[in-house]
């Protein structure tokens, strides 16, 4: 993990790609999904945050097996 980090200040998107992480997480700190325009916003793998942590926590609860991957459309 790579935290308090200002990403295009610190470091920039592909300096974590090059250090070896294969995906990348950008918490916006805000608990209602919301859209965040930006740019490359509507590429594949790149959805709300609060659907990954929500199937996290049913992970931890033992509600979802790690193996599972929930499909989400929209």
């Amino acid at each position: 993990f790579v935290c308090n980090t200002f990403i295009g200040q610190d470091k920039t998107l592909d300096d974590l790609f090059a250090e070896g992480y294969d995906s990348i997480f950008i918490g916006t700190g805000t608990h209602i999904p919301q859209d965040v325009r930006m740019e490359n916003d509507e590429v594949p793998g790149v959805f709300q945050a609060m659907y990954l942590l929500t199937n996290v926590q049913l992970v931890e609860n033992g509600e979802l097996d790690e193996n599972q991957i929930p499909v989400k459309k929209g």
